[in-house]
């Protein structure tokens, strides 16, 4: 069986960004915990339906304006989580939202290719020799 991962279009990066959701008939509240060219992780008060369509309004750490997705689609839920692709969004708000995710990819000492933060090479610490991205998680460290 292929794990859910390999299947994704682009690689996932954890943020955590307020977030409203509005259907014809809810309005939801949450924080994006992971973002990808493609989509979203929402972590949400609110749980519409597969295949419901939304509007999205992210509070954006680094700008003062909000980023707006003008039409997003559930596409699962689990538990107080939802699965949002992406369908429509400005050209403008699509580049902000590629700025995020190169500031989350510097974060984790990652090295992108311009505006293409699906193109990275994320390099190892130098003392442990751990890389501290990989696959669009963060790796888990020992403890001990």
């Amino acid at each position: 069986m292929i794990d859910a991962r390999d299947r994704r279009k682009a690689t996932r990066l954890p943020v955590d960004i307020p977030v409203e959701y509005l259907g014809k008939e809810f309005l939801g509240n949450g924080t994006v915990i992971n973002v990808s060219p493609h989509g979203l992780l929402i972590r949400g008060d609110y749980l519409p339906i597969i295949g419901t369509n939304l509007w999205l309004r992210m509070f954006s750490p680094d700008d003062k304006e909000f980023l707006y997705v003008e039409r997003g689609v559930i596409r699962w839920q689990r538990g107080s989580e939802l699965g949002v692709e992406i369908m429509t969004m400005t050209p403008e708000a699509y580049v902000r939202l590629i700025g995020l995710m190169t500031s989350a990819l510097t974060h984790y000492g990652c090295v992108c290719a311009p505006n293409l933060p699906w193109l990275c090479r994320c390099v190892p610490d130098p003392l442990t020799g751990s890389r501290s991205y990989v696959r669009g998680e963060p790796t888990r460290r020992a403890s001990g």
